[in-house]
């Protein structure tokens, strides 16, 4: 979407559960969306050089879960597997995209990046109303987050190719079908093009 327009001081790129177990399994289930980690590094680093925000959401839980309810048919099913504990080596962030030291790095215990995070106080702070969001994976966090911010008034935009899901399919027609209806869905090169030409 060419005519994509943002102002580098209201808007942020908002990466989302780029850790190895979801870049594994997307690499794994979905090799068409393979590269997806290496083309958000690119926009990434655009928005750096924009000077736009960006934040960074993972999901990570404390050693023994005790942020899980087995009620949580999602989440329920990590107990006593192992998988992203925030001291475990599948819970951190690809190296693919490596935050700086300012990048804010929001820590999640469910699918929403706002449900129960700063995640809101931050942008707030910044004086942010719009949101490119990425991340793994569309049918989870893409869509709760994008929902929650258009509910929350945010402008939302979705990098399309810098969203995946190990369903490739689920990932198309959540694209087609359902994101469209929150805002704009664009490619990398478009939101490239958007922040080099961003107003202060």
């Amino acid at each position: 979407m060419a005519d994509l327009k943002l102002r580098k001081s209201t808007t942020a790129l908002i990466a989302m559960d780029i850790q190895n177990l979801q870049v594994g399994a997307l690499k794994q289930n979905n090799p068409a969306r393979a590269n997806m980690p290496e083309t958000l590094r690119t926009v990434i680093e655009a928005a750096r050089q924009a000077g736009i925000l960006v934040v960074h959401v993972v999901v990570r839980f404390r050693e023994g879960y005790p942020e899980v309810h087995k009620r949580n048919l999602l989440i329920g099913r990590l107990s006593g597997t192992g998988l992203l504990k925030e001291s475990g080596a599948d819970s951190q962030i690809n190296a693919s995209i490596t935050p700086l030291a300012n990048e804010p790095i929001v820590v999640k215990r469910r699918v929403n990046a706002f449900f129960d995070t700063d995640l809101g106080t931050i942008l707030r702070a910044r004086g942010i109303d719009t949101l490119l969001l990425t991340g793994i994976s569309t049918s989870r966090v893409i869509l709760s987050t994008a929902t929650y911010a258009f509910d929350a008034d945010y402008s939302v935009v979705i990098i399309e190719d810098c969203c995946a899901d190990p369903e490739a399919e689920l990932h198309k027609v959540l694209a087609d079908k359902v994101l469209a209806q929150f805002g704009p869905l664009v490619d990398s090169r478009a939101a490239i093009a958007a922040m080099k030409a961003a107003a202060d």
